[in-house]
C-alpha cells in the first residue's frame, strides 16, 4: 500500500499530532493524537470524510494526503527519465515532446552535444556528465518551485506539465529570436526601398525593392502569429 502523506505534510505545516487533531475537532471530527500517530503509521484508514478534512487543513487535494502520484523525492529523477526517453528512445507517445526538445537544442547549439552522448557509450544515460548536461540546458524543468509544483502529479499531468513549460520555453526563444530578426530583415530591406525611391530609378529596380519587403513583412507576420506572438504580448501589457 501506498504510504501517505500525513506525516510529511503535518512537519512542514509545523503541526504536531495534537495540533492536527485540534484541528479537524474544529471541524467536528474526532481524532485523538493516537489516531493521528496510527493514521500517519497506516495502521488505520481514515474515512473519506477525514481525508477530505486533512486536505482543507494541508490545503492540498486529496489524492495528494493519501499517497498518490510522484513524491517530490522522485521528481528529479523521472524529470530525467522522462527528457530521455522522449529525446533519446523514439517512444511515439512522446514525439511531439521530442520534436520541441530538439528544437530547442539546435536553436541553442546544443543538439550535436546531445546525440553525440548515445554514440559514445551504451550506457550514457547512467553517466553523470549526461546528466548535468540535460539539467543545465533545461534548467527551467529543475526549478525548485516548479518541481514542487510536480509534486503528487499523476504521469499524465506530469508530462502534460513537462511538455507545456519546454513549449513556452521554446516559443519565448523563437519569439526573441524573430524579434531580432525581423529589425534586421526590415531595415536592411527598407533601407533598399527608400534607396530606390530617392535615386529616382525605374520601376524594374523599385518594384522588386517593394516586393521584397512585402516578403519579410509576411514572413515574420506567419512567424508571429503561428508562435502566438501577438497574443503573448497582449498578455503582458495587461
Amino acid at each position: 500500500m501506498t504510504p501517505n502523506r500525513i506525516k510529511e505534510l503535518r512537519e512542514k505545516n509545523n503541526f504536531t499530532q495534537q495540533d492536527l487533531s485540534d484541528l479537524l475537532k474544529n471541524k467536528n471530527i474526532s481524532a485523538t493524537r493516537v489516531t493521528i500517530a496510527r493514521y500517519e503509521a497506516g495502521s488505520r484508514v481514515p474515512n473519506e470524510e477525514v481525508w477530505k478534512a486533512l486536505a482543507e487543513i494541508f490545503k492540498v487535494p486529496v489524492p495528494y494526503v493519501k499517497g498518490e502520484g510522484i513524491r517530490g523525492e522522485e521528481v528529479e529523477s523521472k524529470l530525467i527519465n522522462l527528457l530521455f526517453s522522449a529525446y533519446y528512445d523514439n517512444n511515439e507517445e512522446l514525439s511531439n515532446m521530442k520534436a520541441d526538445i530538439s528544437h530547442f537544442l539546435s536553436i541553442n547549439g546544443d543538439k550535436e552535444t546531445a546525440d553525440s552522448f548515445a554514440k559514445s557509450d551504451e550506457n550514457y544515460k547512467n553517466k553523470s556528465y549526461v546528466i548535468n548536461f540535460w539539467k543545465d540546458k533545461f534548467k527551467f524543468l529543475f526549478d525548485k518551485n516548479f518541481e514542487e509544483a510536480l509534486e503528487g502529479a499523476n504521469d499524465l499531468k506530469f508530462i502534460h506539465d513537462v511538455s507545456l513549460v519546454i513549449r513556452m520555453q521554446l516559443e519565448e526563444i523563437i519569439m526573441n529570436q524573430n524579434d531580432s530578426d525581423f529589425i534586421k530583415d526590415y531595415k536592411e530591406s527598407n533601407t533598399r526601398l527608400m534607396n530606390e525611391f530617392y535615386n529616382r530609378n525605374n520601376a524594374y529596380t523599385l518594384v522588386p525593392a517593394m516586393d521584397h519587403q512585402i516578403k519579410i513583412l509576411k514572413k515574420y507576420r506567419n512567424l508571429f502569429l503561428n508562435h502566438g506572438y501577438f497574443e503573448s504580448k497582449k498578455n503582458d501589457k495587461q
